[in-house]
């Protein structure tokens, strides 16, 4: 059995088509729920809970990620449709779903950054 690096998988996957990687990064989102940890502890101040179980180069990649170009134009299109009150109830719920997805994508970098940003202050004080 072959063992890629994550570099691998990275160029691997730059290689498919944006579609493609877009759904990837789906799935990855979603199997990241499984492994996130909340501390038992009070909530930090900054309301953010640090990501566990990820290395340094896969929070660099979710500090990274990006909504879809597909997934932009259609947000666009329907809050342009929004705004002149023409969507249809179906259309209403659309936008309300890739909200939501585009709010769980900026929490979860925003989750990232400052879990890198900890570990940055960690190692600083450790050295």
């Amino acid at each position: 059995m072959t063992t890629a690096t994550y570099d691998d998988i990275l160029r691997t996957a730059r290689r498919l088509p944006v579609s493609e990687q877009f759904g990837l990064a789906e799935a990855l989102l979603r199997g990241i729920r499984s492994v996130l940890i909340e501390p038992a502890e009070a909530t930090p101040r900054s309301g953010l809970v640090p990501l566990a179980g990820l290395g340094d180069g896969e929070l660099q990649a979710l500090a990274n990620a990006i909504v879809s170009a597909e997934k932009q134009q259609q947000l666009q299109g329907l809050l342009a449709a929004n705004r002149s009150q023409t969507l249809t109830t179906s259309e209403m719920e659309t936008l309300d779903a890739l909200l939501d997805e585009i709010d769980q994508v900026a929490l979860l970098k925003a989750r990232a950054l400052y879990t890198l940003q900890l570990r940055q202050k960690a190692s600083t004080s450790q050295s």
